[in-house]
């Protein structure tokens, strides 16, 4: 009987025993990883403020090119660079057969021979040794005869070393009805007409420019029928009447 009690007695101090071992458990708050976060809105800062940087350098350095530049004018690496000017037009003295002097005048918009009051100028460029240019030489008198009142005709001579002399007795041979010119520069003339018309490499021969009012109207590069030549002549001559009217 009186083993009972001590058996309760070993219980009771096993139990209040256990409870001091225990440790209270602790309540996990769940943490957001704000870690991440953080670093984030730190690369959008840094973004940000280097975009702002960029454009501030970006307003100066175009503030730095633009200030106090006069026309064609460029800043590029500290240095001051002007563009050239670009040649408006180009002069050339020719002589006849007779000595003389044709004043031509060759710009962008066309050609203009300063004694010259026709309002239709056909020129041909040629040499005396061509032989599709001695072709073309009866129907550009023909044209000259029958549009006298509007058509100036000049044939330019161009890669021929021949002397005076001898162009004085082609001229009579072919019964020339037009005026032959030359130049010292033989084909100067003939090269910055045919820079105009955007003519590649050595521009060809026989080569036809016909000029209205001092402006382009057509040319030919090589031989062409007659026919073709006259129906541009006629049609430059109507616009030169619908342009009176």
């Amino acid at each position: 009987m009186h083993q009972i009690p001590a058996l309760l007695l070993i219980l009771l101090f096993l139990t209040f025993t256990g409870c001091e071992d225990k440790k209270p458990e602790q309540n996990t708050i769940p943490v957001e990883n704000t870690t991440v976060v953080v670093m984030q809105e730190k690369q959008v800062s840094t973004i940000q403020e280097t975009k702002k940087i960029h454009e501030v350098n970006k307003v100066e350095s175009t503030t730095v090119d633009t200030i106090d530049a006069p026309e064609d004018t460029y800043i590029k690496d500290e240095e001051t660079y002007t563009e050239p000017e670009k040649n408006i037009s180009d002069t050339f003295e020719l002589f006849d057969t007779k000595k003389e002097t044709h004043t031509a005048t060759v710009s962008k918009e066309g050609l203009i021979f300063q004694n010259n009051e026709k309002p239709i100028v056909l020129v041909q460029f040629f040499a005396t040794w061509c032989a599709p240019c001695i072709g073309e030489i009866a129907y550009l008198n023909d044209l000259q005869v029958t549009n006298q009142e509007e058509l100036f005709v000049a044939g330019v001579l161009t890669r021929d070393t021949i002397d005076t002399s001898a162009l004085n007795t082609f001229e009579e041979e072919h019964h020339i009805k037009y005026k032959i010119l030359q130049s010292e520069g033989d084909d100067t003339l003939g090269n910055s007409i045919a820079q105009e018309l955007d003519i590649q490499g050595t521009f060809p021969i026989p080569l036809i420019v016909i000029y209205l009012n001092g402006k382009y109207y057509t040319h030919y590069e090589g031989s062409v029928p007659v026919e073709m030549v006259k129906y541009d002549i006629k049609q430059a001559k109507q616009q030169l009447k619908n342009n009176e009217a």
